[in-house]
């Protein structure tokens, strides 16, 4: 299968399955089964398909590589997911611009930290960079910030004067409750239950 065969919708979140190579498989027990993880942000006018993901060189918008990959898609299963969704990804789009969001090899020391339950907001003021999973929480932890009236206009037309919520406090209890305080590795998006897994297949 392959993505033309499954509509991904922005905001999906995209575990990437490690390979049989030797080097993932000294690493299984750390890394789960999943190496990477992204997020799907959106198609260009020519319809190529757009991920934010971390990487060396930052935080990037970056074309989805075509490679055989096998992956497993996660979907926010909320009645708001569409606000919601757009919340997260304007966080992500504010981390591209950040000079400090980049993923860096000694992501070791917060595997450690992490094993030891340290909490992520404490590791994150002191070790600043993002590891792909990192840059995934982090932007669902400051999507409240980007849940403005606009926004939720935008979303939901006139229906937005009548929601009658707090998006803002929906999103606390019925979402970021349920991620953990600790970094998160790929392999730990499955456990939240407020993702729902959407597809399975090759990309």
């Amino acid at each position: 299968m392959t993505e033309k065969t499954f509509d991904f919708q922005p905001g999906d979140i995209i575990l990437i399955k490690t390979d049989k190579k030797l080097k993932w498989r000294l690493f299984g027990w750390i890394v789960k089964g999943f190496w990477h993880c992204t997020f799907y942000y959106d198609k260009t006018k020519r319809g190529v398909p757009l991920c934010i993901e971390s990487s060396t060189k930052g935080t990037q918008i970056s074309t989805m590589k075509k490679r055989g990959e096998e992956v497993e898609v996660y979907r926010l299963d909320h009645r708001y997911a569409e606000a919601f969704n757009q919340a997260i990804l304007k966080a992500a789009e504010e981390l591209v611009d950040d000079d400090f969001a980049f993923f860096d090899y000694f992501v070791i020391f917060k595997l450690i930290l992490r094993a030891l339950r340290i909490p992520s907001r404490f590791i994150s003021k002191y070790l600043p960079f993002l590891s792909c999973s990192d840059l995934l929480q982090v932007c669902y932890e400051r999507a409240p910030k980007y849940l403005s009236a606009d926004l939720i206009r935008d979303c939901y037309g006139l229906m937005a004067e009548y929601l009658g919520e707090d998006l803002k406090d929906v999103f606390g209890k019925e979402v970021l409750v349920h991620f953990p305080p600790y970094i998160m590795l790929p392999a730990d998006f499955k456990k939240i239950p407020v993702l729902k897994k959407v597809w399975e297949g090759r990309i």
